[in-house]
């Protein structure tokens, strides 16, 4: 996905688990030093079927 300068981009994926977690950790890599990176929200649901989960 491309973004530019004044404007919201919307990054969404799915994965699957094979069991429950405990906890789960959440990485974001931002881009080279200089730039600035915002992350306005981060978002986990359970979706249909009971090993699947949704990314946003």
């Amino acid at each position: 996905t491309k973004a530019s300068s004044g404007k919201w981009v919307k990054l969404e994926g799915k994965f699957s688990l094979t069991s429950v977690p405990v906890r789960v950790i959440v990485y974001l890599e931002g881009p080279d030093p200089g730039v600035e990176l915002l992350v306005d929200h981060v978002y986990l649901c359970h979706c249909s079927g009971p090993s699947h989960r949704k990314f946003e």
